[in-house]
């Protein structure tokens, strides 16, 4: 199709006067977009929040207690939901954390501090699956869980374009050590 009457193909070669006139106009529009509403490097805040699990095996009574410590320079994290069931008799219990927590059924809600703070909670590991199969397991000198079993799924609010950084440790009792396909720290 030919877009420019006289052309062949649609293309017409552009003289040195075109390209000169083109940057005239073209030079000082970009410069002035170039200023309008930029931020440097520099000038964004920094949108990245680090979030550390610390998981804290307790053989005597076949349980873990789970930390979670959320570091941010600015409330960029706002809410943190759990699917975890708290009813006596359940897996999870003794939730406590900075900030305000809410335990609704099922739904454990925890609107952190703007600097960061900590949810805590208490799991029972050993869990049975099929009748006398156990699909985790804690004894008094090993355990085997995968950290789903402990770490309940949990969906988040936060201030758009936010990232996590996310990390596991361990805080193993003595004798004790940890195998895990995440890199970790012990």
């Amino acid at each position: 199709m030919n877009c420019i009457p006289g052309t062949a193909g649609g293309r017409r070669p552009l003289g040195a006067g075109t390209l000169r006139a083109i940057c005239r106009w073209l030079a000082p529009l970009l410069l002035a977009l170039s200023g309008c509403g930029t931020v440097s490097a520099q000038d964004q805040p920094e949108r990245v929040y680090a979030v550390t699990y610390t998981v804290t095996p307790l053989p005597a009574t076949r349980s873990a207690r789970v930390e979670l410590r959320l570091s941010q320079n600015r409330a960029l994290l706002r809410e943190l939901s759990m699917s975890a069931p708290s009813a006596p008799g359940s897996r999870f219990s003794d939730f406590e954390a900075d900030g305000d927590l809410d335990i609704d059924g099922d739904r454990v809600t925890w609107l952190p501090p703007a600097a960061g703070g900590t949810v805590r909670w208490t799991v029972k590991v050993a869990h049975r699956r099929y009748g006398e199969a156990y699909d985790a397991w804690m004894g008094d000198e090993w355990a085997l869980f995968r950290a789903s079993d402990i770490i309940p799924p949990a969906s988040t609010r936060t201030l758009k374009g936010a990232r996590s950084q996310t990390a596991l440790q361990f805080d193993l009792p003595q004798g004790w050590s940890s195998v895990t396909e995440y890199y970790g720290r012990q």
